[in-house]
């Protein structure tokens, strides 16, 4: 008869805490909600995605292997698959001068780097690339890829356009040469610190001397004509047709190789090509 009691004593227990821990899982993500509606911030909790306390999509994590970030499925809340969100990684054998100037000094060719970002696949046959640096769920609701059912098809465009650099195809940096012949580009020329299209003044350059880590570098600084800076460029060497430029509204790095030593026209081209200017 005791161990009779005890068992109907653990298997109450048992139930007891098969009620609790749903309960409070509820309970913690009624709370967070709650907190995303106060703070108008984007929440993802129990694969749905609230913005400002409101459910916004569906995204659904898909494994990417052995201890690899998932994939992700961005979905509308009636459960239809509108995005395909794939992570993607590569491996370069070994770091470009600028990095083995300004970061490693010394490092041998048999470290790697990495460049990690994701691929885009969206329900109407569109792809595109961005940067890693981000979390999926956050990067969906900034830029109102969703509406209802379906794809945000406007703001889908905007994010394609916004993400114009291929990382998968651009590896070891972008050569201007097949930037330059586009309708996008033309009409632009350079009056001493002003970028000009067209007679109109779209952005200031200017470009300063100086030394980084023992090496001579040059700054190029480029500039909206509010004075809003759009973009950082460096350049080891004072031959060299390389340029490390940072974007800043996405903070995004490339390598790219101009034609001529200063490249100020180039590398306003490219920023116009990639919708920066």
């Amino acid at each position: 008869m005791k161990a009779f009691f005890l068992l109907l004593a653990f298997l109450t227990s048992a139930f007891a805490s098969a009620q609790w821990y749903p309960d409070k899982e509820a309970s913690a993500h009624m709370k967070a909600v709650q907190e995303s509606k106060e703070k108008k911030s984007v929440l993802w909790d129990m694969d749905t995605v609230y913005a400002s306390g409101v459910p916004y999509c569906i995204i659904v994590e898909m494994s990417n292997g052995f201890l690899q970030p998932h994939n992700y499925s961005v979905r509308s809340l009636q459960n239809q698959e509108l995005i395909y969100v794939t992570y993607q990684i590569y491996y370069t054998e070994s770091y470009p001068d600028w990095f083995q100037v300004t970061k490693h000094q010394g490092v041998t060719t048999d470290e790697y780097s990495t460049i990690e970002y994701y691929t885009w696949s969206f329900a109407d046959n569109q792809k595109v690339e961005s940067p890693a640096d981000k979390k999926v769920y956050k990067m969906v609701v900034e830029n109102n890829l969703i509406q209802g059912n379906d794809l945000n098809d406007e703001e889908e465009t905007k994010f394609i356009a916004l993400n114009a650099i291929t990382f998968s195809q651009d590896r070891e940096g972008t050569d201007l040469s097949r930037l330059l012949n586009t309708k996008r580009t033309s009409g632009i020329s350079i009056a001493g610190d002003s970028v000009m299209q067209d007679k109109v003044l779209i952005g200031k350059v200017k470009i300063v001397q100086g030394n980084e880590y023992g090496a001579a570098i040059r700054i190029m600084m480029i500039y909206l004509p509010d004075g809003t800076m759009i973009a950082e460029g460096k350049s080891y060497g004072s031959n060299s047709v390389k340029w490390m430029l940072v974007t800043k509204k996405d903070n995004q790095m490339r390598i790219i190789t101009v034609s001529a030593n200063d490249g100020i026209l180039d590398v306003v081209k490219y920023l116009i090509n990639g919708n920066y200017l």
